[in-house]
């Protein structure tokens, strides 16, 4: 594959793919689950990235958080509170958070907003730009 310089194989088919030892396969999975749902950083995405590590007055802002596509460097805590505060920020439409696909932890924020100019969006995740 090397001097032909491709990168991976592709594969067609349409059967399904058997499973050699399903039992010992099962297993390694859920203790691949298990340590992924007793993590010390699983409770942290449970709550939200956004909530668990952006808060107003958190120093990632200042260097991991893109606002208004790049426009702005800098946002003042007190912009900040009125995008990510419980309050008046985004976490206030939360009402769920679920899952991607295959993720075991379940952190994406459900959001509804159900007054004002944009009352009935409803969707899941949200940027700070």
């Amino acid at each position: 594959m090397r001097s032909k310089r491709l990168k991976a194989p592709a594969v067609r088919g349409h059967g399904s793919i058997k499973v050699a030892q399903p039992e010992a396969f099962l297993a390694a999975a859920g203790e691949v689950l298990k340590k992924i749902k007793d993590s010390r950083t699983a409770p942290s995405w449970r709550k939200g990235i956004l909530e668990s590590f952006y808060q107003p007055e958190s120093k990632s802002w200042d260097f991991s958080v893109i606002v208004r596509n790049g426009q702005d460097e800098y946002w003042p805590v007190e912009k900040r509170r009125k995008l990510v505060g419980k309050s008046t920020g985004v976490p206030r439409y939360r009402k769920k958070l679920t899952a991607c696909f295959s993720c075991a932890i379940g952190g994406m924020p459900f959001f509804e907003i159900e007054e004002g100019k944009y009352e009935g969006t409803k969707g899941t995740g949200y940027r700070a730009n």
